[in-house]
Formats: structure tokens, sequence, C-alpha cells
């Protein structure tokens, strides 16, 4: 019985990664809207914050964005 749940997990997790492209594209879409949607700054205490939005590249590229910060003082 045992061998039999464990074959039966293991086939399981092999389907599931063999599917692991589809099961991201069908995750992806709720998630980043959730993301999207989502105050961070909400759970902040009052003061100053800096987070890094984007590190950019060693390479120019006009057609990619370059680095970015966010700087969150108080509410704005």
């Amino acid at each position: 019985m045992q061998k039999l749940s464990i074959a039966i997990a293991l086939s399981l997790l092999v389907l599931a990664y063999s599917q692991r492209g589809s099961i991201v594209l069908a995750l992806l879409p709720g998630l980043t809207d959730r993301a999207m949607a989502a105050n961070a700054t909400e759970d902040l205490v009052d003061g100053l914050h800096v987070a890094l939005c984007g590190a950019g590249g060693p390479m120019p590229d006009s057609q990619r964005s370059g680095a970015c910060v966010a700087v969150v003082a108080g509410k704005q």
C-alpha cells in the first residue's frame, strides 16, 4: 500500500513538472493583477523609505528601461 502511494505521488509530481509551463501561464494573470492592485506602502511606518525598482544592466539597451529608485516619504 505504501509503495502504491509513493508511486502515485511520484507520478503526480512528474506530471505537474512536465506541465509546469502551462500551470504558470494559467496562474500568472491572477497573481500579477493581485500584485499590481496591492498597496505596498500601507504597512510602512512613518518615515523615509527607499526601494530599488530595477537594477539596469551593464550594457546600454534602448529597448529596456534602466535602473529605478523609489523614495517614499510619509504617504507620498
